[in-house]
């Protein structure tokens, strides 16, 4: 779902954005073996759960750890 369509802001968001991202990264580790956290990529076309993410991040507290 685009980020302008959710019902989810502020605080909110933000804590679902943590618990969503270290779930996908979770997954990543248990089922594509990632085996360095920094190969976990944002955006990925081949993931469509990922394909809003880093809108969702614009706006919120973790919007800064778009650029790591």
């Amino acid at each position: 779902m685009p980020p302008a369509e959710s019902r989810l802001k502020g605080d909110l968001l933000t804590h679902k954005l943590i618990i969503y991202l270290a779930g996908r990264m979770g997954d990543a580790i248990t089922y594509e073996g990632l085996s360095d956290v920094a190969d976990f990529t944002r955006e990925d076309s081949e993931h469509v759960e990922r394909f809003y993410f880093a809108r969702y991040f614009e706006g919120t507290p973790l919007s800064r750890l778009l650029g790591l």
